[in-house]
């Protein structure tokens, strides 16, 4: 007899056919074919997921990217590179309103690296010479951004993007030595030793304003480019349409602006009826200090002051153009926009929303979450305030209900906003979520701890 050996899979199918063999060369054949089915077990079980996943395609993984490529520009050997699992990567959010910087260098400022095309470095000074005194679109600047990204991810390689890839699915190791285990749609298994959440937020109808859906519109789209348009389209063919922004915040305003720019360039005729803010809180603006904000005749209190900077509304306020206009329609300058400030639970409220021909809601963002298990497939709750997860200031790391981080696994960008502790207003009851703060010190603070993670 003699043996032959055919891989399949992990393991080989043995075949014996008659032939007059010795014992001895028999049993050799065996030892030598046991040998190497041991070797190839053992191989399996040594090989090592990757050091760390990223889960998301957009500005916050983008961040990550921009990050390791420049240590592997730098050959640095201290940053474990990623595996992204995601779509479209860094193909970001079109958003055509203005950011809250006059400078490029604020919103790109945190990807710019040194692994950056002689080209494109040349181009980003060029569109920094060309500033002027306004506020960036985030369109423009994001645009900026995408082409930075492309060189990072062509740095990075191939090999380490997983396209079309949508994780629904998150289990916990079951010790510090096992692995994430990250399931796809197509129940594909991806193995992480720590995993990096980056999936952003997604708005969602409000539980009060479902009753409305057939009259009811989104923010989020309107702020793309050319999503004002299904608005401008109503006003058009019916000026006395009654439209009402639920909402008293950044995207409120922002839609007004929208509106605003396609009257001043003679697109639409201003509304007949006025367009009705509804906020159940105050209109929030920023100011850079408080004499600044008593020379406006703006009312604040000092809660609304941030200790360190003595900045009016340093977190919670409306900046940019969104926040000049919230300043004119505050002190009743604008004929087509009224604010009234009514609680949910009011006639008034109730009232306002029933007339409405077009309800647009301003609010409601929420963390865009993939199921999370404990090893032994059992839900759990992490902790959420107002619709986003929280996560550890220090570390990022996703925390449970109780307060307790859960090791290895982070949030990163919108959606994962962090608590400004003992800095900002003592009224502002948010989360802070700007480009500078997660995609410059919140990568800086997750590859910290994934180097402790690592040395251990």
């Amino acid at each position: 007899m003699y043996a032959n050996a055919m891989p399949g899979g992990r393991y080989f199918v043995v075949f014996l056919k008659e032939k007059e063999y010795t014992k001895s060369a028999l049993t050799g054949r065996i030892f030598f074919i046991s040998i190497l089915l041991l070797f190839l077990h053992m191989t399996n079980i040594l090989k090592k997921p990757p050091e760390v996943a990223v889960v998301g395609n957009g500005p916050a993984a983008g961040a990550i990217a921009s990050f390791c490529a420049q240590k592997i520009f730098l050959n640095s050997q201290n940053v474990p590179v990623p595996y992204f699992l995601g779509t479209n990567f860094f193909q970001l959010p079109k958003w055509d309103i203005p950011g809250n910087s006059r400078k490029y260098e604020d919103i790109i400022g945190p990807y710019l690296r040194d692994f950056i095309s002689d080209e494109l470095r040349a181009t980003i000074e060029f569109q920094k010479a060309q500033e002027g005194d306004g506020y960036l679109s985030l369109c423009d600047a994001f645009a900026v951004v995408e082409k930075i990204l492309e060189e990072a991810k062509k740095i990075l390689g191939d090999e380490c993007f997983s396209e079309n890839t949508i994780v629904q699915r998150i289990v916990l190791p079951k010790n510090e030595t096992s692995p994430f285990q990250l399931y796809d749609t197509n129940e594909k298994e991806h193995l992480s030793a720590s995993t990096i959440l980056a999936t952003g937020a997604e708005q969602k109808i409000s539980e009060n304003l479902k009753p409305y859906r057939k009259k009811l519109i989104l923010s989020e789209p309107l702020l793309r480019a050319g999503g004002e348009q299904q608005i401008l389209d109503a006003l058009r063919a019916d000026p006395e349409t009654k439209i009402t922004i639920v909402g008293g915040s950044h995207s409120a305003f922002s839609v007004l602006l929208k509106i605003q720019r396609a009257i001043e360039s003679g697109k639409i005729p201003p509304p007949q009826n006025p367009i009705t803010v509804l906020h159940n809180s105050p209109i929030k603006i920023f100011y850079e200090n408080t004499q600044e904000a008593q020379g406006a005749g703006y009312e604040y209190s000092s809660d609304d002051v941030c200790p360190q900077t003595r900045r009016v509304h340093r977190f919670g306020g409306l900046r940019s153009e969104a926040g000049e206009i919230a300043k004119k329609a505050l002190r009743d300058e604008i004929p087509w926009i009224t604010l009234q400030k009514s609680t949910s639970d009011s006639k008034e409220y109730n009232s306002t929303l029933e007339h409405a021909d077009i309800l647009i809601q301003a609010y409601g963002e929420q963390t865009r979450l993939p199921e999370i298990l404990d090893s032994k497939g059992n839900p759990i709750n992490v902790a959420q305030k107002r619709g986003l997860v929280d996560v550890q200031t220090e570390t990022r790391l996703l925390l449970l209900e109780s307060g307790v981080p859960i090791n290895g696994l982070y949030g990163l960008g919108f959606g994962f906003g962090i608590k400004p502790g003992t800095i900002g207003e003592k009224n502002f009851g948010g989360k802070v979520v700007t480009i500078n703060e997660y995609a410059q010190f919140g990568v800086e603070a997750i590859f910290k701890n994934l180097s402790q993670r690592i040395a251990l």
